[in-house]
């Protein structure tokens, strides 16, 4: 599994989860802590996207995570889950993934392969469409991890101060 940090910063930035979602993460996590970390707490309070958003980029500085390629297929693969729940538009999707391809150097992504046909996304090549779907079944299974009981334990040393 990817980084906590690194799953929720593509949670919140692809639009997968609301603030909403966020904060009865956060609080569920603060419940179950003796002495929860101070970024957990500042989810529970944050009042949109941006916000949370500063929050997750100091905790990335402090624990030294890094944003490169797998950041980038993470991302792609909620925006693809996005999409496919009818969340963005076709021309949303293709314009963030060029995007994001573009900024983390996400060379296996073939996004001139993808275009816009009436409304649905065509895919010229059967490989991108490969790729989309493993890697939104990878970002399936990052947020099937936030979400798990497992994370409490396995992550106990971020969500709780020593």
């Amino acid at each position: 599994m990817e980084s906590i940090f690194i799953i929720l910063f593509a949670c919140i930035e692809s639009g997968f989860l609301s603030i909403a979602f966020i904060q009865k993460w956060s609080e569920k996590l603060i419940s179950a802590s003796n002495c929860p970390q101070d970024w957990l707490i500042e989810l529970t309070s944050c009042i949109d996207e941006k916000s949370a958003l500063n929050i997750l980029r100091r905790c990335v500085v402090h624990y030294g995570v890094m944003f490169d390629e797998v950041y980038g297929k993470i991302l792609i693969g909620f925006l693809y889950l996005n999409f496919k729940a009818g969340n963005l538009s076709s021309e949303q999707f293709i314009k963030e993934i060029i995007d994001i391809a573009d900024a983390y150097e996400v060379v296996e992504l073939d996004s001139e392969s993808i275009r816009v046909e009436s409304g649905e996304i065509k895919v010229s090549k059967d490989r991108t469409l490969h790729i989309l779907e493993e890697w939104s079944a990878c970002s399936q299974e990052n947020y099937e991890y936030l979400t798990s009981q497992e994370l409490y334990e396995n992550e106990k040393r971020l969500i709780e101060q020593a």
